[in-house]
């Protein structure tokens, strides 16, 4: 029984050690590239702490122990880059948050056992059971902090993951609890099955976890994947359009010389209403709009490029003008999705209006990016909390542009306003851009 208490406490301690090191490689940088070199650590650790809880306790002999610990504390400072005052502040947060999850495991174990906590040091039943919920809790600190600094957040899927993985966390916690009281039931103390129940449960919860992080880092993914096709179209699209103009281009090049000798037939029989009539008609066939460039890649160029088009097919004059003189370090489908719900509104807004019109500004102030928006409206408007009040039939899905603009926009810890301003209708959208 002894050997197997032993194989179980080595098992143990490498669980530990294998957390303490991964944590490490998160935050920094190795100085050693050898691909064995993080594993032969942990692996020579392991054997070190196994040896001391042989040969000691910590109830017996404090100083070892802080002993062991600094060495820990060294190896981690010979294999990571990085100040040693960082690294100290990290072992010591991890060995208290390591502790902490013991001594509530301990506290839990014995208070629902209605028994003594230096029991929870002594071989058997209760040793094992705190054993597990304390390392399957550690684990699952370890596995937030992974996913927390490893990936970023997706909008919306990440943090319902984080929902779904904090009830099945719960779940098991209780599911753990509830083991533990039948532990301190006398009729059934020392049953090798609810052992194993306690086994089980902490295995599956732990699979659990994995799997769910497996889930969302597919998520994470298919994210990729979506802005990446989201960047070809548009970047088609761009294209496509410029094809589009220098073939405009061409045809106006190949027809200059025809249309200066019409001109110049009007002018010198003095025919000035049939001159002006041509060259208005010039004119018209001529306008040609090219939007400035906004972005190194041509996606916001390209995406905004496409909106102008669509309100030029209803008519509607837009004057883009970019300020901009930092680079823009925002996702830049979010500012898509901004322009084009700015876009959609003005251009719904301008239907009915004689002088249709809209006109975007992009600009910086300090950190911040900003993108304002004007367009005159043909009836009152009814403003409130940067919302529109609207009257029509459809309230549920009216306004939800301007509620998805202004989560975006808090995002980026920046906001949205909304105003009429001598009948016009202004929205000035800011985000930090750092």
């Amino acid at each position: 029984m002894i050997i197997i208490w032993k194989a179980i406490e080595i098992f143990v301690n490498f669980f530990q050690m294998y957390i303490i090191y991964k944590i490490f490689d998160l935050f920094y940088e190795r100085k050693i590239n050898h691909k064995h070199a993080l594993a032969n650590t942990i692996i020579t650790m392991t054997i070190l702490v196994s040896l001391v809880n042989l040969l000691s306790s910590i109830k017996d002999n404090i100083i070892i122990y802080l002993m062991l610990y600094l060495s820990i504390y060294l190896s981690t400072i010979f294999i990571f880059k990085g100040k040693a005052t960082t690294k100290a502040i990290l072992i010591f947060g991890i060995l208290f948050i390591l502790a902490l999850c013991e001594v509530a495991a301990s506290a839990i174990v014995m208070l629902l056992m209605d028994t003594e906590i230096s029991k929870g040091y002594d071989y058997g039943f209760y040793r094992l059971t705190i054993m597990t919920i304390s390392q399957t809790v550690f684990f699952y600190i370890y596995s937030f902090i992974k996913n927390k600094y490893n990936n970023k957040p997706i909008k919306l899927v990440n943090k319902s993951y984080y929902i779904l993985i904090g009830l099945i966390l719960f779940v098991n916690i209780i599911a753990l609890t509830i083991v533990v009281w039948m532990y301190g039931n006398s009729a059934l103390k020392n049953n090798f099955y609810i052992f194993l129940i306690t086994i089980s449960i902490s295995t599956l919860s732990v699979l659990q976890i994995i799997l769910f992080l497996n889930i969302l880092k597919n998520a994470i993914k298919e994210s990729e994947k979506d802005k990446l096709l989201f960047q070809y179209e548009i970047g088609n699209k761009y294209y496509s359009q410029i094809n589009d103009i220098l073939e405009e281009m061409r045809i106006i090049k190949h027809n200059l010389r025809n249309s200066l000798i019409i001109i110049d037939t009007y002018n010198k029989t003095n025919q000035n209403d049939k001159l002006q009539k041509y060259i208005d008609d010039l004119m018209g066939e001529t306008d040609v709009f090219i939007v400035p460039k906004i972005d190194e890649e041509n996606i916001v160029t390209s995406y905004l490029n496409y909106k102008v088009e669509q309100a030029k097919f209803k008519n509607i004059k837009v004057h883009i003008e970019n300020c901009l003189t930092n680079e823009i370090v925002i996702d830049k489908t979010d500012i898509c999705q901004v322009i084009g719900n700015i876009m959609d509104n003005a251009i719904e807004a301008n239907e009915n209006n004689n002088n249709k019109t809209i006109n975007i500004l992009l600009y910086n102030n300090e950190d911040y990016m900003i993108i304002k928006s004007q367009n005159p409206i043909n009836s009152p408007l009814i403003i409130k909390n940067n919302e529109i009040i609207t009257t029509k039939k459809d309230t549920k899905n009216h306004g939800l542009g301007l509620k998805s603009i202004k989560k975006i926009a808090e995002k980026y810890e920046g906001s949205l306003e909304a105003e009429v301003v001598n009948d016009l209708f202004v929205i000035k959208v800011v985000f930090l851009n750092t």
